[in-house]
């Protein structure tokens, strides 16, 4: 095991050199490929580093040999490398400076108009999640926190609507943060303060509603990643290696307490487990898809052409068609299927929990070594593809699909094609706000032109 403990810490050095070299070529050091190969570092070499010194894993791997350790740092680097390839195949995207860098509409740019948008925002977030969410905000109770992440898989089943109603409310977070960052630059130190209690009160409010850490930190990363972009635009020079370093430790830091907190500790009175270790614990297992393809990897008997003909594919492609039409649409699906498929000792029903299958292993079982190539390679020219559009146009709602994306980069190393299922029902929301936008900007529109008339 110290040769294979080597080669991953080698593993993550060359990991390190590439992001370097994407930085050196971009001068962007929130670059999607640059995230990605970070959490790609921390989710598989890293990991799996620590499951061999330490231990510390969702599911036992103990019958994986070392041949499949060696097997596992292939795989998962193949991968990697495909998905960042077309960052250094294709032409460089140059970065013009002194365009045109806020989001310049009559609407957004009224005051009152802009509290509403916030107001309704939030009211739209909490009622997708039922009264019962609501409650566990305001009890601050170690139950009804602890509840929540329970409650969570009951919500798998017959919550269309209700997913539809929450992206619809998460669009227009998105769009509130974005507008904050035009502004950012100008603000005064109060106001900087207060947007940071505004921030850290919203990610209480959405770790509490929703019993999910990603939920939380997504209006920290949304507002992180616009801004970089306003910088990039400006001055040619995103956010600096210094603070990508501070903000990539502290948002560690925040999954590891997010996961405390998120049950305000109740696991320590149960097994008796200090703090700080539990923490760490709730860190590393939200990081498991290394440890989790080790054992996938171990059990398949068919890596070169799949075992299950493009069943999670199909699955999540077809995710959004609601029971009233499809009424016998399988409870089963996605990574529950390969739950149920391949770690059968941990599957409990639909309602139960759901092991991500990493990026690799869902596709693998799906269709093999060559479909986990070609579909890597289509990824990575659909991120390459909305990049260039986040940084080079001006239209906002593009700029949400990157950041949606750049977001769930930590679910697609975790869930693999599974991001594009919460893609698909997220779109929804945002064509409804998309088109009450130009609905209330052609009226704008209309009042302006007889403005002009009129003089």
């Amino acid at each position: 095991m110290n040769l294979v403990m080597y080669s991953l810490i080698i593993n993550m050095m060359i990991c390190l050199y590439l992001a370097y070299r994407i930085y050196q070529s971009t001068n962007d050091a929130l670059h999607y490929g640059i995230i990605f190969l970070l959490l790609f570092i921390i989710t598989y070499p890293l990991k799996i580093y620590i499951t061999i010194s330490y231990g510390i894993n969702v599911l036992n791997v103990d019958e994986v040999p070392v041949n499949g350790y060696w097997f596992t740092i292939f795989i998962s680097n193949t991968g990697a490398i495909i998905f960042i390839f077309p960052i250094f195949i294709f032409k460089k995207i140059i970065v013009k400076s002194n365009q045109s860098l806020e989001i310049q509409n009559r609407i957004l740019n009224k005051k009152s108009m802009f509290l509403w948008l916030l107001l309704l925002a939030i009211s739209i977030v909490f009622l997708s999640y039922g009264f019962d969410a609501i409650k566990a905000v305001f009890s601050f109770s170690q139950q009804e926190m602890a509840n929540r992440i329970t409650e969570r898989t009951g919500e798998r089943v017959g919550a269309g609507l209700n997913a539809v109603l929450r992206s619809v409310g998460i669009t227009l977070i998105y769009i509130y943060i974005m507008k904050i960052s035009d502004n950012f630059s100008y603000f005064s130190k109060i106001k900087k303060l207060l947007l940071l209690v505004i921030l850290l009160v919203s990610s209480y409010l959405l770790l509490a509603v929703s019993g999910s850490k990603v939920m939380a930190l997504f209006p920290w990363v949304v507002f992180l990643l616009y801004y970089n972009r306003l910088k990039l635009r400006k001055n040619m020079h995103g956010i600096s290696v210094k603070l990508l370093i501070y903000v990539g430790t502290l948002s560690l830091f925040s999954i590891a307490l997010l996961g405390y907190i998120r049950g305000f500790g109740t696991i320590v009175s149960e097994y008796g487990y200090s703090a700080t270790y539990l923490a760490f614990r709730q860190l590393t297992n939200a990081f498991d898809a290394g440890d989790n393809l080790l054992l996938l990897l171990h059990r398949m008997e068919n890596i070169m052409f799949g075992e299950i003909y493009f069943h999670t594919t199909i699955d999540y492609l077809t995710s959004w068609i609601p029971r009233f039409i499809w009424a016998d649409k399988p409870l089963v699906r996605g990574n529950q299927y390969i739950m149920q498929y391949i770690f059968p000792e941990r599957f409990g029903g639909h309602m139960g929990e759901a092991i991500s299958s990493s990026l690799h292993g869902q596709l693998l079982l799906d269709g093999g070594f060559f479909y986990m190539i070609f579909m890597i390679f289509i990824m990575g020219l659909l991120y390459r593809y909305l990049y260039y559009l986040f940084i080079r146009k001006n239209n906002f709602f593009l700029h949400i699909i990157y950041i949606w994306f750049t977001i769930n980069i930590f679910g697609l190393l975790r869930s693999g094609f599974g991001i594009f299922s919460g893609f698909i029902n997220f779109s929804f929301g945002m064509v409804i706000v998309y088109i009450f936008y130009n609905i209330l900007k052609k009226k704008y529109s209309t009042k302006d032109k007889y403005k002009k008339e009129s003089y």
